[in-house]
């Protein structure tokens, strides 16, 4: 086999030669080779006939570690525990346990950890892993040379860039922008006189306070949430109420985990 190192020789199992007959015929040619090499005279011999045995190799996707994790997914510390406890919470899709416990979630996508995880959840719900399914495979599929992904940079046509409905009268005002992924927003509005963007920001924080202030957030995107049960439904995701909240009036909602820690927060406008 070329891909063995020199002077190396494997036969049988170890070759991945299951079947006994098979494996002993080659352990028997591969002795003779051997010894023929190393100057020996190799009688002729016969392999002793073995019967025909059934065969199969059962996965091992974990070994009881009593009180010890048995990690899974090494990059966002997902252990076998993690995946079977998504499971006895109700989450049997594949895609569901992926995001519940972020199981392949990190930078190799699935390519080092979803094997196993895959493996434990078909075999704590009793089903082959054809059943159970895979995620949804991202690229790159194979590793790509870094360098690849070094090509010139051509300014505002590198990507495809967005700009929020007040983009044009904040260039008007001076506004320094940054890049929010493909959006360009406004951070602040330098005036005469101001040198540093702390000065710029301050005066803007003391005169938000003392009279108003606007924000545009377009950049966060938008959720169309439709039904008859829309109210009951925030109600259930927001710690504050909105069942009662009128037509064409906006409310801030905050979201927590179930820890009780903060998790998102935003408003929520009633069009209908």
């Amino acid at each position: 086999d070329e891909s063995m190192p020199s002077g190396m020789s494997v036969a049988g199992r170890a070759k991945g030669t299951m079947a006994l007959s098979d494996a002993m015929k080659e352990g028997h040619e591969l002795g003779s080779t051997v010894a023929s090499d190393l100057g020996y005279e190799v009688a002729d011999q016969e392999v002793t006939s073995t019967p025909a045995v059934a065969y199969n190799i059962v996965a091992n996707w974990g070994v009881p570690s009593g009180k010890n994790r048995a990690w899974v997914d090494f990059q966002n510390d997902v252990t076998a525990k993690d995946v079977r406890l998504a499971n006895q919470e109700g989450f049997k899709s594949v895609e569901h346990v992926k995001r519940y416990t972020t199981l392949g979630m990190a930078t190799d996508q699935g390519k080092t950890a979803n094997v196993l995880g895959i493996g434990i959840m078909a075999e704590n719900m009793g089903q082959t892993m054809e059943e159970t399914g895979t995620t949804i495979f991202r690229p790159p599929y194979s590793p790509v040379a870094v360098g690849a992904f070094a090509g010139r940079r051509r300014g505002m046509e590198f990507y495809p860039t967005r700009y929020t409905p007040s983009h044009k009268w904040s260039e008007e005002q001076g506004a320094v922008f940054v890049e929010v992924g493909m959006w360009y927003r406004s951070q602040w509005f330098p005036q005469p006189g101001e040198t540093h963007w702390r000065q710029s920001v301050d005066r803007e924080v003391i005169q938000t306070r003392s009279s108003v202030g606007i924000c545009d957030v377009t950049t966060l995107g938008k959720i169309d949430i439709k039904g008859s049960d829309v109210s009951e439904f925030l109600n259930k995701v927001y710690v504050n109420a909105f069942a009662k909240l009128p037509v064409g009036k906006t409310r801030y909602g905050l979201m927590l985990r179930e820890d009780s820690m903060a998790m998102d927060d935003g408003t929520t406008a009633r069009l209908a």
